[in-house]
């Protein structure tokens, strides 16, 4: 049986979506994606998102949905009046994980972030995040290039820094009008060509 997968920028109503799908993040998820010991999404956390704008905040959000429940998201962060970088982050349901849902979700995310004009920003996860560094990998390969993204790994300290800059080329301007659609094969993902874009979003397939 197959699952459509709907991928598209954050909206308001996308927090209690969140919030319902907090058991679909394992313990060994959460503690990854907010590097403390944790099975539940942290009350600061959730609080700032009611208003992830707010209080000088830069925020964009993309997330993944799978019959109507999120499934997956990421997220990016930065104040326009700091010379820090933006920050990225990514949570993924345990049960889509190793699926694409993440490479997704981040290119979506680098697509309204590019058209902002961003041009540097880091990520940190715990060192033993093997898809951490497959997902860094995999934007590498994709959007790296001129006007694209190179993209830098180190560990240490028992954690796994990325840094991603944006290359030399056009920046700003409208979204692309096409997306990488993904569909499930025998040896589980592989690139089946582009999809229209539209105001909504896009669509891949899952198993």
């Amino acid at each position: 049986m197959e699952t459509e997968v709907y991928t598209r920028p954050w909206a308001p109503g996308d927090l209690p979506r969140l919030q319902k799908a907090e058991p679909s993040f394992s313990a060994r998820s959460m503690t990854s994606r907010f590097l403390t010991g944790t099975s539940r999404l942290p009350l600061p956390y959730v609080a700032a998102l009611r208003r992830p704008q707010s209080r000088g905040r830069a925020w964009f959000g993309q997330v993944a949905l799978a019959g109507g429940e999120l499934v997956g998201m990421a997220e990016c962060a930065w104040r326009p009046d700091s010379p820090r970088p933006a920050e990225l982050a990514v949570l993924v349901a345990d049960r889509w994980q190793r699926r694409g849902v993440g490479r997704l979700v981040v290119s979506g995310l680098l697509d309204e972030i590019e058209a902002v004009g961003m041009t540097h920003i880091e990520a940190v996860a715990d060192a033993t995040n093997a898809g951490c560094h497959a997902l860094a990998r995999a934007i590498d390969r994709e959007r790296s290039g001129a006007g694209g993204w190179s993209i830098r790994s180190w560990v240490t300290g028992g954690h796994r820094y990325l840094e991603l800059t944006r290359q030399a080329g056009q920046t700003g301007g409208p979204l692309p009008t096409s997306r990488r659609r993904l569909e499930a094969s025998p040896g589980g993902w592989v690139r089946a060509g582009d999809v229209a874009a539209t105001p909504a979003g896009l669509h891949i397939r899952a198993a």
